[in-house]
């Protein structure tokens, strides 16, 4: 404010000593017009001329001073009209600065509010996204073990399944098992009710012809077996040496043969098919005096057929049976009949012997 008042007094200054100036200059050119009239008019206008001039002078001094007032008034109210406009400009610029400051404040105060939401935002974004992924981790390893448990439970199905099926199976063996057992009784009772030894064989034969499909009797003549009754066979005349290696001579020397390659069947029995053979001595008194041979088409599985073993019983009972008809026969207690061709079953086939 000092510098704006000393440029205006600078300013009037200067306008006063212009105006003085330019006074004194027409001062200076009314004396010397004074002057030169006054020379020219004489004397006597001198004094008139020389009041007119001072009273030139002090009109124009007065309405110089006159007009200088009011240039100093005029100036000193737009001195301070300017400066009443400077000092409202200055409050105005201090209240916007204020007002600035606060705005200024206000955003400082709205930002640190919005970082901090954001920042707590960031944190509950963060929370979020570690808990959904937690969760997530979580459903997939319940669904993993779901899987597992549904798979865990499948394959136990699968299993129970199986072990059903077997089972199921086990008990068909079994019902089958007991279905064929359940004809050992009339095995035995028509083993009972022979009257000769060639009864008892007709019957032990037609048995393994019932159990296996195919079936044999032979007796024993030297060192040949040949065939006294055949079930499930063509009608040719079969015949086989003892001393072959094979079913036969096992059967021979007492024991069970078995046979299921068909380069081990018996010659007679090749050419069927894959199949399963047995061969069983049936003896009276220790001795082997005749064999029965039997076979079945092969199982696809490892597991021995049963049939063998109920022929087994039939086969040691019927030679006892034979033992004890012989018994009677050589004690005159009962006389056989011969045997007749025709007696058996149409697939059966009796060769020429002695047996009775």
């Amino acid at each position: 404010m000092s510098a704006f008042d000393d440029q205006v007094q600078d300013s009037l200054n200067r306008t006063f000593d212009a105006l003085r100036a330019h006074v004194e200059s027409g001062l200076a050119s009314c004396r010397d017009e004074v002057s030169r009239l006054a020379a020219e008019a004489g004397t006597r206008l001198t004094k008139q001329t020389a009041e007119a001039a001072e009273a030139a002078a002090a009109q124009s001094k007065r309405d110089i001073e006159r007009q200088l007032n009011e240039w100093r008034e005029a100036a000193g109210h737009d001195a301070e009209e300017r400066e009443r406009d400077i000092e409202a400009r200055v409050r105005q610029a201090e209240a916007r600065e204020h007002d600035a400051e606060a705005r200024e404040r206000d955003a400082d105060t709205r930002r640190i509010e919005a970082e901090a939401r954001l920042q707590a935002s960031e944190r509950v974004a963060d929370e979020l996204r570690r808990s959904l992924d937690e969760t997530r981790q979580q459903g997939q390893r319940e669904i993993d073990a779901a899987r597992e448990d549904v798979e865990l439970a499948r394959q136990q199905l699968s299993q129970r399944l199986l072990d059903i099926d077997a089972f199921q199976q086990q008990i068909s063996g079994v019902k089958d098992a007991l279905a064929d057992a359940a004809r050992l009784p009339d095995a035995i009772k028509r083993l009972d009710q022979a009257a000769s030894l060639g009864e008892a064989l007709d019957g032990l034969v037609q048995f393994a012809g019932r159990e296996a499909g195919r079936a044999a009797v032979f007796l024993v003549k030297g060192t040949h077996l040949h065939d006294w009754r055949a079930v499930g066979f063509d009608g040719a005349s079969l015949e086989v040496h003892v001393g072959e290696t094979g079913p036969f001579s096992d059967a021979f020397r007492g024991e069970r043969g078995a046979c299921r390659d068909d380069d081990a069947l018996p010659e007679f029995a090749r050419n069927a098919g894959r199949r399963y053979g047995v061969t069983m001595p049936i003896t009276v008194g220790g001795a082997v005096v005749a064999v029965l041979y039997a076979d079945a088409p092969e199982a696809d599985n490892e597991h021995e057929p049963i049939w063998p073993d109920r022929l087994d019983v039939v086969v040691r009972y019927a030679g006892r049976m034979l033992e004890s008809i012989t018994i009677r026969q050589a004690a005159g207690l009962s006389t056989g009949q011969p045997l007749k061709s025709g007696s058996p079953a149409s697939a059966a086939r009796r060769s020429p012997g002695s047996i009775q």
